[in-house]
């Protein structure tokens, strides 16, 4: 072989880049690696194998030994081995039953007018005023504050039958101190339109009585009308062709109504015409 040839192959052996230089470098390694080198490998994975396995088992070791001083903790505060008892004696306090709240009621009529035999109505113009004792939980303002929007928690509810139309209505609320007590004051306003089966038979000898009646919303269980008074301002009675009765203008009735599932309060007066 000559120089150049020997040269060549020089170089062809030395390139680092030569992918079949590579290879056969690789194989070599490889075929170089005796059997005593296989084994080392395999023991040392065997050893790695078993350090986890020792690494596992003193954690169980741990949690068993954690467990145990936990139960001997319980016992030793009588947790475990103090039976339950199978029945508590609870005393409960039975609250007596309350009572209903008792309003005093004040019904004026202050006006009677437009009585229409054709379309069997009257017009009224109402005041009622209503006071109970000041519940637990309210706090009204002091009178320097109060500038006549105060509105309590509770309030009676009623409404008036009979009715046709409410033409106006106004509620207004305070408190005035009597005996040490105080006490809650309604002042409620209503012009309304009332039905009336009038009784035109013996047209104009006819006794008529207009009723206006207010009933209370709330059950007796809850609430109760006292001390009834009632008034009518003859003078302001304008009665088209009618009159009041000389001798007895109006009475009037508190009583205790039922309806369909509850009892309630009812106040009356019945003008006499």
């Amino acid at each position: 072989m000559g120089l150049q040839g020997m040269q060549g192959s020089t170089c062809c052996a030395g390139n680092p880049e030569s992918s079949e230089d590579v290879v056969a470098t690789e194989s070599r390694q490889a075929s170089q690696q005796g059997p005593y080198d296989t084994f080392d490998n395999m023991s040392k994975e065997k050893d790695k194998l078993a350090q986890a396995l020792d690494n596992f088992a003193s954690s169980q070791a741990e949690t068993a030994s954690a467990v145990k001083q936990l139960t001997s903790v319980l016992r030793s505060n009588d947790m475990v081995d103090t039976p339950l008892p199978l029945t508590t004696e609870v005393e409960v306090e039975v609250l007596p039953d309350l009572e209903p709240r008792e309003v005093v009621i004040r019904m004026r009529v202050m006006r009677v007018f437009d009585v229409n035999t054709l379309s069997q109505c009257f017009s009224a113009q109402l005041l009622i005023i209503m006071f109970w004792q000041l519940p637990p939980g309210e706090h009204p303002p002091d009178k320097s504050e109060d500038d006549g929007d105060w509105t309590p928690n509770w309030s009676p509810k009623y409404k008036v039958r009979n009715l046709l139309e409410e033409k106006h209505s106004a509620v207004q609320f305070g408190t005035v101190e009597h005996d040490g007590e105080t006490y809650v004051v309604c002042e409620a306003e209503h012009l309304v339109t009332i039905s009336e089966a009038l009784e035109l038979r013996d047209f104009p000898f006819d006794c008529q009585d207009l009723n206006i009646q207010i009933q209370s919303r709330m059950p007796v269980e809850t609430m109760i009308w006292v001390e009834p008074e009632f008034d009518v301002d003859a003078s302001r009675c304008l009665l088209n062709d009618f009159k009041l009765s000389p001798e007895i203008p109006f009475t009037y009735a508190l009583c205790r109504a039922d309806r369909d599932y509850k009892t309630v309060m009812r106040a009356t007066v019945r003008i006499k015409i």
